[in-house]
């Protein structure tokens, strides 16, 4: 939704970006603050990157003319996809909480009755082609969650891992001294990450 420059989504990008496979492909990224964005991370100034502002008539032409939707959350009820164009959903987590069609009926949230959200949960899932998946559960979770077995849609989850930890099973010893000296943590301490979800 426009927040930030992370997630599988980035991954994927430069991933891309720095694959000769690709090397003919064109980017857009879509920020609700475009210039903080490209002022921070050197990686999406380049001549095949292009940056628009969400919710506006470039953002909206990016989303006609792109061939390939990369997203990680529920997209704008805005959008309308074409025939011819694939959107590979990475969602932004696992579903430890209840998601779209699991949420227990007397419970909705400010915005939106149970119904609304189902409603608007069914309505992105008929847009996926791909969703990706980390595990076994979390395939189970997520086709439940966006009714995908309604959809006939129980096919597209791709359980390969999301790409945002890709750098977890590849990581140098190297790499872990320069995140520490880069925060400025005491190589010679025990280190503890304490890292609570809400």
């Amino acid at each position: 939704n426009g927040r930030s420059f992370s997630d599988s989504p980035k991954y994927l990008y430069l991933e891309m970006l720095n694959n000769k496979d690709y090397k003919d492909y064109k980017f857009i990224w879509a920020f609700n603050d475009p210039e903080s964005k490209t002022n921070l991370f050197k990686e999406l100034v380049n001549e095949r990157t292009t940056i628009v502002k969400t919710n506006t008539n470039s953002y909206l032409k990016s989303y006609a003319k792109a061939k390939y939707w990369i997203v990680n959350s529920k997209l704008n009820e805005r959008l309308i996809k074409k025939k011819g164009q694939i959107c590979c959903q990475c969602w932004h987590g696992t579903p430890l909480k209840r998601l779209g069609f699991d949420i227990l009926k007397e419970k909705g949230n400010a915005l939106n009755t149970v119904k609304e959200i189902k409603e608007k949960y069914y309505n992105d899932a008929k847009v996926y082609d791909y969703m990706l998946s980390p595990s076994k559960f979390c395939s189970e979770a997520l086709t439940s969650a966006f009714a995908l077995k309604s959809l006939n849609k129980e096919n597209i989850i791709v359980e390969k891992g999301y790409p945002r930890n890709d750098f977890t099973f590849k990581y140098t010893e190297d790499d872990a001294l320069k995140i520490q000296n880069s925060i400025g943590i005491d190589t010679d301490k025990k280190i503890i990450l304490y890292a609570p979800t809400w």
